[in-house]
């Protein structure tokens, strides 16, 4: 279980209530958190790993309040493929994509009415913590441990257990299935979207793909 509290910065006061999603005042907030995504508007996506499912704990820090958007039930009993749940948003904002390449779902979210746009079921990934580092000292493209958006806003990865799924955003649908059979801990674009960087669970092996293509051009 856990309560989201404010605190006050000016004084260190912590403030009175508990924020929560007020449709379900009565329902006390329980998981485990395994993605967090935060904008600049003030609004914070966490996706927890639920007792029953899986969720979006969206919370307005502007405004002090939260809603929880349920996410599919599917694989819920299975502790490895839920961890395998990652978010990422467009880079105009308009959207924000919860992925999970092992289970095979993929969704949409608005951010601005808190909802579910799409939900698509993929084909899932066969199966065979950490944070990359920035490209040199040149701005770096988007990172991330489960789920990337391209810069371009056309494709997003979702990495699993057994590789790296590319997700055309227009339809949901699978365009590419790129290091099969290879468990992936992050993953990270360069700023013009052609290159993938990818951290494989075995040994470490850090893999150098070509985004369009999935090539592996080096490791």
């Amino acid at each position: 279980r856990y309560q989201v509290r404010a605190v006050d910065v000016a004084s260190g006061t912590l403030r009175n209530g508990v924020v929560a999603d007020k449709r379900n005042i009565s329902e006390p907030m329980a998981g485990w958190p395994l993605a967090q995504l935060r904008r600049a508007d003030g609004g914070v996506f966490t996706l927890y790993r639920g007792a029953e499912r899986p969720f979006i704990h969206a919370l307005d820090t502007a405004e002090g309040t939260a809603v929880c958007i349920d996410l599919p039930a599917t694989g819920a009993g299975d502790p490895d493929a839920a961890r395998d749940w990652g978010l990422a948003p467009t880079p105009d904002g308009t959207s924000i994509y919860a992925v999970n390449a092992t289970l095979g779902l993929a969704l949409e979210v608005d951010p601005v009415e808190l909802k579910i746009r799409r939900s698509i079921n993929l084909e899932p990934l066969a199966a065979g913590g950490i944070v990359l580092a920035k490209f040199g000292h040149l701005e770096s493209g988007p990172v991330g441990r489960r789920v990337v958006v391209g810069p371009d806003g056309r494709t997003l990865y979702a990495a699993g257990a057994g590789g790296i799924l590319a997700i055309g955003t227009a339809d949901l649908k699978v365009t590419g299935r790129f290091l099969e059979g290879h468990a992936v801990e992050a993953f990270g674009l360069t700023a013009d979207g052609g290159t993938l960087y990818v951290l494989l669970h075995d040994g470490g092996r850090i893999v150098r793909l070509d985004a369009a293509s999935g090539k592996v051009l080096g490791q």
